[in-house]
This record gives C-alpha cells, structure tokens and sequence, in this order.
C-alpha cells in the first residue's frame, strides 16, 4: 500500500503543467492614457476673470512578445509608440507689442526595445527574474507658438529629434493565478544610455538656428529601489 501511495505522488508531482517551459510564448505590454486640464482665475473686485490653463493628453501602446529557449532563459521584443501634447495658453507676452503668444508642444515617441530573461522558480506557482533590455527610442518634438491677436499667424515653430539608446537592468516576479496567467512585478536597476539631439528652431520668416549634441548618462542609485516611477504591477500571459 505504501508503495502504491508513493507511486501515486511522484505522478502528482511529476504531472503538474509547468507554468514556465522551453518553448512557451509570453505576451504582455503597456497601455496608458492621460489627460488633464486647468482654468485660472484673476479676482478684480466684483469683477472675475476666467482663462484656460495648460492642459495635456496622451496615450502609449508598448505591447511585448517573447519565447522561451529553453525553461529559464526566454528572449523577446517590445515595439510600441508614445504621444504627449501640451498647450500652453499665454506662453509668452510680448511686453513691447502687447501681444499674448500661445504655444502647442508634441511628442512623437517609436520605441523599439529588445530583452533576455533568466527565471528561477523559487515557490510553487512564484518565479523571480532578471531582465537585460536594450531600449531604443526616438522622438519628434515640435513646438509651434501663435499670436493670439491673429489667429492661425505662426510666429514660431520648433522641431527637435532625440534618438536614444540604452541598456537597463531589472529584477522582476511573476505569481500565477492559472496555468496561462501570472500577475507580474518589476523594477528598473540601472539605465545606460547615449543620445544624440538635433534642434531645429525658426520663425515665420524662416530664420533661426540648429542645435546639434550628444551624450551620455549613467544611473545606479539606491533610490532606484523605492522609487514607483521604476515599479511596475501588470499580467504576463503564457501559452
């Protein structure tokens, strides 16, 4: 009898579906929207005064794909694209004119960003990894300011383009609540980046100037660890 229930724990044991495998596809990624908005108010005795604030809106799409070699090492890419836009009403006041210049910022971010993973399944259904990634991103900023008194009259139009890339560190955990899906928590470690910008700055009579510069940036900190702008909660997908 003994023998026969031993015989029937290491069956248990031995078929439980592994949530992590050789050969396994995880899928996961990023979505955000934001917007926001504000109104001033000047009080002159009875009289108020309301005039728009700086609003802002945006929206990113980072989705991820990766496949395990083998049953910890597992390699996949991230594609996505980030937008921000910002205006600004009475940017600038021109105290000679009189006139009130308002201003409209874009961003346009592509983001490419290769990665490696090692797990280890330190728990029944609990996996803790390391992530190695290489972000690659690139960025249209345009600025484009307007005299309020004529509408439509561009007086100024900004275009700068940054291309970054960079190696980052992280640590990670993944905790499944089925066979397919783990809720997952991560953190950034450390970021290397080289970047390289180009400014380009006119106004409507087409005058003005190029800016070009490049360099390089390091961050390792212990602040790094309790910072929840480098904390991360979502759900990892597995099939």
């Amino acid at each position: 009898m003994k023998k026969i229930l031993f015989v029937l724990f290491l069956f248990a044991v031995t078929s439980v579906n592994a949530q992590i495998e050789t050969g396994k596809i995880f899928v996961g990624g990023r979505l955000g929207i934001s917007s926001s908005s504000s109104k001033n108010e000047n009080i002159n005795g009875n009289t108020t005064t309301v005039t728009d604030g700086v609003s802002r809106s945006g929206f990113n799409l980072v989705p991820e794909a990766g496949y395990m070699i083998t049953d910890q090492i597992g390699a996949g890419l991230g594609i996505g694209y980030d937008f921000n836009k910002t205006t600004t009403p009475g940017f600038f006041n021109n105290p000679i004119t009189g006139d009130s210049f308002n201003q409209i910022e874009k961003a346009n971010t592509f983001i490419i960003s290769p990665f490696a993973r090692y797990y280890k399944e330190v728990a029944d259904k609990f996996y803790l990894y390391g992530n190695f990634a290489i972000p690659i991103r690139i960025t249209n900023n345009s600025s484009l300011m307007w005299n309020d008194d004529q509408t439509g009259t561009v007086d100024y139009d900004g275009v700068s383009k940054r291309s970054t890339f960079g190696i980052a560190l992280g640590l990670g955990a993944n905790y499944f609540v089925s066979d397919n899906i783990a809720l997952e928590a991560n953190f950034n470690l450390f970021n290397i980046n080289y970047y390289h910008i180009k400014t380009t700055n006119t106004d409507n009579n087409g005058d003005g100037n190029i800016d070009t510069n490049s360099g390089f940036n390091f961050n390792l900190n212990s602040n790094n660890l309790f910072n929840l702008g480098n904390f991360n909660v979502g759900i990892r997908v597995f099939f």
